[in-house]
């Protein structure tokens, strides 16, 4: 099986000669660091771990230049978010096109880039406020800035997938800190219920079967909204840190809803029997049940040493490969 074969086989619960292997990310420092050190060369270190390769749709989904204050992009959502805008696909876009048509590797497109808050203009801690009492106190106009940004995503979804056929896709939603959601579950399904399924129908027009949150912090109390909007994965940045354990998701949820990483970052920092009891504690209960893809809950930092996350990945491929 080629890797997209696999990933697709093994999330619709099919038989697969292994379980795919993905991490979230290398930070680019790490990566200079590990060449500094002659671990790695040129190469990226996805192929010194025989790791899947994949790639993402290189489209730019955000605004451009947007400005500190946020009460100055809701007059005019649509000049923010203009599908037409050439700046938002390379130069190359056609030829890029051509050469994935028969690739063998994964391609993911990040259509919703931006979370609720980064939508309305959330950039730091004091433009945080407005955005709030905007919220709370005009729900109508408020809603009408998410109903036009949903507008974009669905002509940003057509223009992407009707050129190439994407294997996954993330929707990126940092709405919640350690202690839990910023906004109520209630308040967060009023306003993005609506939007997450008409990106998710457009998405499923084009065949794209697997979507994953992306989100942070202590997010259980808003699971159950992003598994109506038609969301079916789920990846948690620095799940451990805020509680977040895929043992008790799974146990809960089940594998309806997809999961990928959720191994302690942290525990790359202590010694090889600290990695193994972490690894040994969560893959073989939860990969029985099927759908998850494990990996670390967090990008690869450079705090990280080389010897110890070759030992991690070594211990992860026992537990998932024998």
């Amino acid at each position: 099986m080629n890797v997209r074969q696999r990933f697709h086989a093994y999330l619709n619960g099919q038989s697969v000669d292994r379980v795919p292997r993905i991490e979230s990310k290398f930070a680019p420092d790490t990566i200079d660091l590990w060449r500094e050190q002659g671990h790695v060369g040129d190469s990226p270190p996805e192929e010194l771990f025989c790791l899947d390769r994949h790639e993402s749709v290189p489209v730019q989904m955000r605004k451009f230049d947007p400005p500190d204050d946020p009460r100055t992009i809701w007059q005019r959502i649509p000049e923010w978010y203009d599908a037409e805008d050439s700046r938002r696909f390379p130069d190359d876009w056609d030829a890029w096109c051509l050469a994935v048509a028969q690739r063998e590797h994964l391609i993911s497109f990040e259509p919703w880039h931006e979370g609720m808050f980064q939508i309305f203009g959330v950039r730091n801690a004091a433009s945080i406020v407005p955005v709030l009492l905007f919220l709370i106190d005009e729900p109508k106009r408020a809603q009408s800035v998410l109903d036009q940004y949903t507008d974009y995503l669905e002509r940003m979804i057509d223009k992407v997938c009707g050129r190439i056929i994407v294997d996954y896709a993330i929707l990126y939603e940092p709405v919640a800190s350690n202690q839990g959601p910023v906004i109520s579950p209630q308040m967060a399904r009023r306003y993005l219920l609506p939007c997450y399924r008409r990106v998710c129908e457009r998405l499923e027009k084009y065949g794209v079967k697997h979507r994953f949150v992306w989100s942070s912090g202590r997010i259980h109390k808003l699971i159950p909204l992003w598994l109506d909007g038609g969301l079916n994965g789920l990846f948690v940045d620095q799940a451990c840190a805020a509680g977040i354990d895929y043992r008790q998701v799974r146990k809960e949820y089940g594998p309806q809803l997809a999961l990928m990483g959720g191994l302690d970052n942290a525990t790359l920092l202590k010694n090889e029997d600290g990695i193994r009891r972490e690894l040994e504690s969560k893959i073989p209960q939860i990969l029985d049940s099927g759908r998850y893809i494990p990996g670390l809950d967090d990008t690869v930092r450079a705090y990280i040493p080389f010897e110890r996350f070759c030992r991690y990945r070594e211990i992860l491929l026992q537990l998932t490969e024998g």
